[in-house]
């Protein structure tokens, strides 16, 4: 069992962005690692309301994962945007990207995605919609 840290900037916090560190058991196969927070070394203004910095750490983390699984929902479901490598890895096209945003703070942030470089049709982004829905609850996520 060989414990590593890792130190983490969520990409889904504001200027500072956070600092947490977690460790993992590089022994481990990814698919039964487990992320255990550390410390936060600086917690961003969006995240300073949490009550300790292990619930910040575990915000920040549904924040980053949200954000990446609504990408790949687009990616699955939206094959017109997207090319297929031959092994099965899936890129926006050339001039279309995946935009996003937060709103709000701590715990209660939603977030909103569109897609540049395309258009998507109502029933594109209903599907989206409602797929987020089923996955992070309504009112969590915005597709426009």
């Amino acid at each position: 069992m060989t414990i590593k840290e890792t130190v983490w900037h969520p990409d889904t916090c504001t200027n500072p962005s956070c600092i947490m560190v977690y460790s993992w058991d590089t022994d481990l196969p990814d698919n039964l690692r487990v992320h255990t927070f550390v410390r936060a070394d600086r917690i961003c203004s969006v995240h300073q309301s949490l009550l300790t910095e292990s619930l910040a750490y575990t915000t920040a983390l549904g924040d980053n994962q949200r954000k990446n699984k609504v990408d790949g929902l687009l990616r699955d479901n939206i094959t017109s945007i997207v090319d297929t490598a031959l092994d099965g890895t899936k890129t926006y096209k050339n001039g279309i990207s995946f935009n996003w945003s937060f709103s709000g703070d701590g715990a209660n942030r939603v977030l909103t995605v569109s897609i540049s470089g395309a258009n998507l049709t109502n029933n594109q982004k209903n599907t989206i919609q409602n797929l987020a829905d089923t996955l992070f609850g309504v009112g969590k996520v915005i597709v426009s």
